[in-house]
């Protein structure tokens, strides 16, 4: 089965019950989200691929650079965007 992916920036915020809200935008400006088209709420575990770069702030921590999200089985995926070839 495939898993969709979702491209965009990505803010990570961490509950108070240890699980995470993964919000997925168009932009983060001044460190708040703009244009959130996807957020996976209380995710139990949330894996952030070595190759993406995070800001930190107090209350989350957000990614530099466009990426590639995806959810299975509980788990959010966070990795660097994969380039195509198609146009």
């Amino acid at each position: 089965m495939a898993v969709a992916n979702d491209r965009g920036y990505a803010m990570i915020r961490t509950n108070e019950d240890g699980t995470s809200t993964v919000l997925i935008c168009s932009s983060i400006e001044h460190g708040k989200p703009v244009g959130v088209y996807a957020k996976y709420v209380m995710a139990p575990s949330v894996h952030i691929d070595p190759g993406v770069r995070l800001v930190r702030t107090a209350h989350s921590r957000y990614t530099r650079d466009v990426v590639e999200v995806t959810h299975r089985a509980g788990q959010v995926r966070i990795r660097p965007r994969v380039h195509s070839l198609r146009a």
